[in-house]
């Protein structure tokens, strides 16, 4: 299955059946640790430009994941053969605007220069949102999404910055009516810290 998926992929075949084989294969490898696999998954499913916004919205937590729990795994670039993580990183970029909650986890990593996937992440910010170019735009783009938990999740990383955070502070300012009360008290205690 995973070959005839990664076949599949090649073409931009049937991304209803491949997807889905594609991304329980990487969630195996994570659950693993075994990445052996989880590579040509990810490749794979950089293979296919344009997927339909319900299979982008199943495989998100699975591509997400891989960033979080590859930190460590970083790619040999002068081999020309990405990793997990970094093909996890390149099929992202295919997602455009509806992989606006990967923001939050590609933000920080914008400011690891030294990191040898670097231009990959800042490549990927950009094709997901042109206005990400920072770790602080990465993560004010993150202050609009219709999620909650993610506009949350972005005042509390701005807060973090201390002053390097203030440049957001127009954006903050404007959640000050948001509608979920969480997002409202995450926003005091970020205004108080900056």
């Amino acid at each position: 299955r995973i070959f005839s998926a990664e076949a599949l992929s090649h073409f931009s075949c049937n991304p209803e059946d491949a997807v889905p084989v594609l991304t329980a294969t990487i969630e195996a490898c994570l659950d693993q640790k075994d990445y052996g696999w989880g590579w040509l998954a990810c490749g794979a499913l950089g293979n296919f430009k344009v997927i339909d916004s319900k299979l982008v919205e199943g495989v998100l937590p699975a591509l997400i994941r891989v960033i979080e729990e590859t930190a460590d795994e970083n790619t040999n670039l002068s081999s020309d053969k990405l990793n997990m993580r970094g093909y996890s990183i390149l099929a992202l970029g295919n997602y455009g605007n509806l992989a606006n909650a990967v923001l939050l986890k590609l933000a920080p990593l914008l400011e690891h220069r030294d990191d040898p996937l670097w231009q990959t992440y800042f490549d990927t910010a950009l094709k997901i949102d042109p206005r990400a170019k920072s770790q602080v735009d990465a993560l004010i783009v993150s202050l609009s999404s219709r999620d909650a938990s993610t506009r949350g999740e972005a005042v509390c990383s701005i807060a973090k910055l201390g002053t390097a955070g203030i440049s957001a502070m127009p954006e903050l300012l404007s959640l000050v009516n948001d509608n979920i009360s969480d997002v409202r008290r995450f926003l005091a205690i970020a205004l108080g810290k900056l």
